[in-house]
C-alpha cells in the first residue's frame, strides 16, 4: 500500500493539504508539524487503509491563530475524509456515527467523484470485521481462553473488499449504525 501524500476534509475547508512524515521525538512522543498550516502522517503506524489505526496529526491552534485542524470539532456524521496516496490511489473513509448508548439509524451516503470506473469498498460493521460482536456472543469473558482468542482474531479480520461501480460520478453506500466504509479508488 502506497504512502499517504495528502489529506482533504471538504466539510471544514481542508483541500488536498500535503502530508509531511512524522516520527517520534527522543522522548518517545509523536513529532508535530513545525508549522500550523500542514498536517503529517505518523510513519511508525499503519498507512491509511491498512489494518490498524493510522494517525494523521496537525495543530488545532497556536499563539498566532487557528491551525489546520481548528475546525475538526465541527465535523458531523457523514462528513468525509479523503487521503491521497503516492501511487495515485485514493482512500476515503465514511463512518455512520452513532452516539454510544444510542441505536442510530441505517443511512445512505453518496460520494460525488471526478473519477469513473469502480471502487473497492471494505465495510466494517457488527457482522463484518468485528471482534466485539463475537466477544459479546461469548458472554463477554474477562479472560478469553485460547480458543476464544482465536475466534476473536478470526472475527476481527477485515472482510474482502467489494467492487462497486462509480456511475455518473457517483458512488452510493448504505451503512448500518456505527459501520465504517473504506473506499479505495485506483487512478
Amino acid at each position: 500500500m502506497a504512502k499517504p501524500v495528502w489529506v482533504s476534509i471538504p466539510a471544514i475547508g481542508i483541500k488536498k493539504t500535503k502530508l509531511i512524515r512524522l516520527g517520534l521525538t527522543r522522548q518517545g512522543t509523536l513529532q508535530v508539524p513545525k508549522t500550523t498550516t500542514v498536517a503529517g502522517w505518523f510513519t511508525g503506524g499503519p498507512r491509511p487503509g491498512a489494518v490498524g489505526s493510522a494517525v494523521i496529526a496537525g495543530h488545532v491552534d497556536s499563539k498566532t491563530g487557528p491551525g489546520i485542524f481548528f475546525w475538526l470539532r465541527a465535523l458531523k456524521p457523514g462528513d468525509k475524509v479523503y487521503v491521497g496516496r503516492a501511487d495515485g490511489t485514493m482512500a476515503i473513509a465514511v463512518w455512520n456515527y452513532a452516539e454510544p448508548g444510542e441505536e442510530g439509524a441505517t443511512r445512505e451516503f453518496e460520494l460525488r467523484l471526478s473519477r469513473g470506473g469502480a471502487a473497492d469498498v471494505t465495510i466494517l460493521d457488527e457482522q463484518h470485521g468485528s471482534a466485539l460482536t463475537e466477544w459479546r456472543k461469548m458472554g463477554e469473558p474477562a479472560f478469553p481462553s485460547r480458543e476464544q482468542q482465536q475466534a476473536l482474531r478470526a472475527a476481527g479480520r477485515l472482510p474482502s473488499p467489494i467492487r462497486m461501480p462509480i456511475e455518473q460520478g457517483s458512488l452510493r453506500l448504505t451503512l448500518a449504525p456505527r459501520a465504517l466504509a473504506l473506499i479505495e479508488i485506483a487512478p
